[in-house]
């Protein structure tokens, strides 16, 4: 993990209105594919709605947030002290399809 995701052992997904909950052995895989999503350079502004919201907790303590807006946009938010910062970008498709495929394989079905 990175030190911003030490000790994450959480994961929340909202889509729609709908949250759904997930423990770190249930989600590694998921978190990987999150993970990897790097944003180019764009700022904070997410292009279009956010479709999609991945949080990581420990415990009741949120750590970070990816978002999905726009396809290809994502936007990463982090929140633990030290570590806190936001940024906003294209991500590359390949990686972004590799996660809806973890996502669906989940139950989740990106929209």
């Amino acid at each position: 993990d990175s030190p911003a995701l030490e000790g994450w052992n959480g994961l929340r997904i909202t889509q729609g209105g709908e949250t759904r909950r997930l423990a770190r052995a249930d989600a590694s895989a998921l978190a990987a594919q999150v993970r990897r999503l790097a944003p180019t350079a764009g700022g904070e502004s997410l292009a279009g709605a956010v479709s999609l919201r991945i949080e990581f907790a420990q415990g009741d303590e949120l750590l970070a947030v990816l978002e999905l807006g726009e396809e290809p946009w994502v936007r990463w938010t982090l929140l633990r002290p030290g570590f806190a910062g936001r940024w906003a970008g294209q991500a590359d498709r390949g990686q972004l399809q590799a996660l809806q495929l973890e996502l669906r394989r989940l139950g989740v079905a990106p929209r």
